[in-house]
């Protein structure tokens, strides 16, 4: 199941499949995310002489990776390290970076843009009046109160000025085209990397709305305040100059698995776009499972957990896993794998899970107990449960098949 979900998550693979030859001779390069170094590589190679400039915005550890690759130490490529999941300082030069490079383009020139996953963080440019302290707190609370990616984007795109299409509104180049590495259910390139080039439907009065919804609006002052005092909208209109191609999706993911499961078991069905409380998405997969237990189901999507005053550790993936196990519990006949994309669930040291009715049985008691302290990590690496952290540089969110042993294909 894992190599299924790494050949359609691969970002190198998936941008050679959608490569289209640029219409002009010069062309420069701007890749920001997880897998901007990989997918700016690629780009060079594919690009020869053509490519007279590229600037890379990746992690921690993008320097290294792109010396070897041979991507660094001259030709007119220029690597910046920012910080995911909050950004810092170091996101805050990245942003200044990546705005003047946008501005430099030539109308003559052609830019081509790659973006993957965590590039919202690694890259950040407030507006004037707010600091990239304001952002990182706003990201961190509105995600401890269980604020998906959509409302999240939302705010991210009225408090910073390269994205909502700020970054198509500064660049000069006569065409633009945008390979995304989409980790946004739906793939709306509003919300991919919060749409630096991509026309934004949403308004400040949106924004201010969604910390109203969350309940966040005394707590994050300091950004409410801001939004409610008016003053530029996003880009409300696409650029004729902008075209979006998605390479690689949780869609893709989840139908890449769900084909792989298949010479495996006979496939009940297949849930795209799962969203909700991590717990309870694995619940509802149990159920199903439970509904014909000679079958395998798929799901995929992006699914989140409400840590509230929980103190344990986990991720969306572990915690999905879990609340299934607990719905299992008494259960026989049943393996669960559950993956998250980008090789790290959450704070914790695993990618996701690989379990059977044997690393329940008997621990039940456990189970319900570690659910509800949010500390599924504890509970899967202590039972021999956890897959080890796989780091991938694709965030394509999450993708699990619960099967039947008994109905499996010989």
């Amino acid at each position: 199941m894992e190599r299924a979900a790494l050949r359609a998550g691969d970002a190198v693979g998936a941008l050679r499949r959608a490569w289209v030859a640029p219409g002009r001779a010069r062309v420069r390069v701007l890749a920001v995310g997880k897998a901007a170094v990989e997918m700016a590589a690629a780009g060079k190679e594919l690009l020869g002489e053509r490519m007279v400039e590229a600037l890379v915005v990746g992690p921690e550890g993008a320097r290294a990776a792109a010396v070897g690759l041979g991507m660094a130490g001259g030709g007119g490529v220029r690597v910046v390290e920012g910080d995911h999941p909050y950004p810092t300082a170091r996101s805050l030069a990245a942003g200044v970076a990546v705005e003047a490079f946008v501005r430099s383009v030539g109308r003559e020139e052609e830019l081509v843009v790659m973006l993957s996953g965590g590039g919202s963080a690694l890259a950040c440019l407030p507006r004037e009046g707010l600091g990239v302290e304001d952002v990182a707190e706003m990201t961190r609370v509105v995600q401890m109160a269980g604020g998906d990616i959509g409302r999240l984007n939302v705010l991210r795109r009225h408090c910073e000025r390269i994205k909502g299409g700020g970054l198509a509104r500064v660049c000069g180049a006569g065409a633009v085209r945008v390979y995304v590495l989409s980790d946004v259910l739906g793939d709306d390139l509003a919300t991919v990397a919060s749409g630096p080039f991509a026309a934004d439907a949403s308004t400040r009065g949106d924004a201010a709305r969604v910390l109203g919804e969350l309940g966040l609006e005394s707590r994050l002052g300091r950004v409410s305040a801001w939004l409610r005092g008016g003053g530029e909208e996003t880009m409300k209109r696409a650029d004729p100059r902008v075209e979006h191609v998605v390479i690689a999706s949780n869609r893709m993911v989840g139908e890449a698995v769900a084909a792989e499961a298949g010479k495996w078991a006979s496939v009940g069905g297949v849930e795209l776009g799962v969203t909700g409380e991590a717990a309870e998405v694995g619940r509802a997969l149990a159920r199903r499972w439970k509904g014909d237990r000679a079958k395998a189901w798929v799901i995929a999507g992006e699914y989140t957990v409400e840590v509230g005053e929980g103190v344990g550790v986990g991720g969306p993936t572990q915690e999905m896993a879990l609340g299934a196990a607990v719905e299992l519990e008494g259960e026989e006949g049943w393996a669960l794998w559950a993956y998250s994309t980008d090789g790290r669930d959450g704070p914790s040291e695993a990618c996701g899970v690989l379990a059977d009715t044997g690393m329940v049985r008997g621990r039940g008691g456990a189970a319900r107990a570690a659910l509800a302290a949010h500390d599924s990590g504890g509970y899967w690496m202590g039972g021999g449960g956890a897959l080890a952290r796989r780091v991938t540089g694709t965030n394509l969110n999450h993708v699990a098949v619960l099967m039947g042993l008994a109905g499996r294909k010989s």
